[in-house]
């Protein structure tokens, strides 16, 4: 029984962190800016190339393309 619910944990924790990718809401340096925070740099953190948005750091960064593959 523990097993089921810590797996429907998991599917829910990938799940709203899939929401959050698709809308946007993901603390990226650049977000944290738009929202005031005070961001030494906005540069991704593992290329060191562009700004560190949703979609470059899920999608675009080269680092994070390696793993998916």
């Amino acid at each position: 029984m523990f097993l089921k619910l810590w797996n429907l944990n998991r599917i829910l924790r990938a799940t709203i962190i899939g929401w959050r990718v698709l809308i946007d809401r993901i603390p990226t340096k650049k977000n944290l800016a738009k929202r005031g925070v005070k961001v030494a740099n906005r540069l991704c953190d593992l290329c060191k190339e562009e700004d560190e948005t949703t979609r470059h750091l899920f999608f675009e960064c080269k680092i994070v393309k390696d793993l998916w593959y």
